[in-house]
């Protein structure tokens, strides 16, 4: 028996970088060459972690957690690391996350868990603005939808840990892990190598860039691909648009927070904030939970951006509110 390291995100920390990574060292042959196993699924990003949850979750059926088993035990016999990475992992249901940890027991010795969490109101915030690029509606999303923590989509995989010898839960800040010098690849694979004491795992490929600034231009792009929804040409031509922009972005967090941070998003940011110290003992010390602005304001900020018709006039907008600092030339 072999193995196992199991990333399991978080959204919004970099899981694509670490993904491409993976899928370069094993187009490269290196993978294969260090007995080092990342599995691929054949259906949509090629995600092995995304079939696994699938078929361990509310709706996986017999045929699929059937394959599942033989593609896991084939790694296991023919590696002596199989990586496996996905956030929807920690993304699902509890009960889904306990069985699935519960099957890998029985085809690994060693599982390893790693996890990125990054600033609780920044995690909060890009969360949630996803739901803008996804095309939820802004007009839909006037209180902050998304007061899900950090520490409770670990927490699963933290008592599972602590009751198995085959398990253990390690943990890191997102904001250490992009300034390594091969980015958040990097970082992971030097994680790796030294949680199983490789000597040639590199990942320099798929380094993290994150273009957004803030959540504010999630909330821009979003509104923009609302409204240019018809052909992808528009939909990048609003998009370079708006990456255009120079923000202000301590001024931007503070003003997204003040119009979308509902009661339950202030108390989940705390929450997260108080249990990443004392569980992982990973400290924010620069938390701030920002009061909203009247409702009369709200309603007049809501009913100007539904208004609006084109991507010039969100962004004129954004600039007079204070969101963006200028538009670059």
């Amino acid at each position: 028996m072999s193995s196992l390291i199991l990333h399991v995100g978080l959204g919004k920390t970099g899981s694509s970088s670490i993904q491409q990574g993976l899928a370069a060292l094993n187009n490269e042959g290196q993978a294969a060459d260090m007995r080092i196993n990342y599995p691929r699924a054949e259906f949509g990003a090629g995600l092995f972690g995304a079939e696994m949850i699938s078929a361990f979750g509310p709706f996986g059926g017999v045929d699929e957690q059937g394959a599942v088993e033989e593609a896991l035990a084939r790694s296991a016999s023919q590696a002596e690391i199989t990586i496996i990475s996905g956030e929807m992992i920690a993304h699902t249901q509890n009960l889904a996350k306990v069985r699935l940890l519960d099957r890998l027991q029985d085809h690994f010795n060693r599982i390893e868990i790693i996890a990125y969490v990054r600033h609780p109101g920044d995690w909060n915030a890009a969360t949630a603005a996803q739901l803008f690029i996804d095309g939820v509606p802004l007009s839909d999303l006037v209180r902050w939808p998304y007061i899900e923590t950090q520490i409770g989509l670990l927490s699963a995989f933290r008592e599972f840990a602590q009751l198995s010898k085959k398990v253990s839960l390690t943990v890191q800040r997102f904001e250490d892990a992009i300034s390594h010098p091969y980015g958040l690849t990097g970082h992971f694979g030097e994680l790796a190598a030294q949680k199983f004491r490789l000597t040639d795992f590199r990942l320099e490929d798929g380094l993290h860039v994150n273009p957004s600034l803030c959540a504010l231009q999630y909330l821009a792009i979003g509104r923009a691909n609302e409204l240019f929804v018809r052909t992808s040409a528009e939909g990048a031509i609003a998009r370079q648009k708006i990456s255009d922009l120079r923000l202000g972005e301590e001024q931007a967090k503070r003003r997204f927070a003040q119009i979308y941070a509902e009661a339950e998003a202030r108390s989940a940011i705390m929450y997260d904030y108080c249990g990443l110290n004392s569980w992982y003992g990973i400290k924010y010390s620069d938390l701030e939970l920002f009061e909203r602005f009247d409702d009369q304001y709200l309603v007049t900020f809501q009913s100007q951006v539904t208004d609006l018709k084109t991507v010039d006039e969100i962004i004129l907008l954004l600039v007079e509110e204070g969101f963006f600092a200028q538009q670059v030339t």
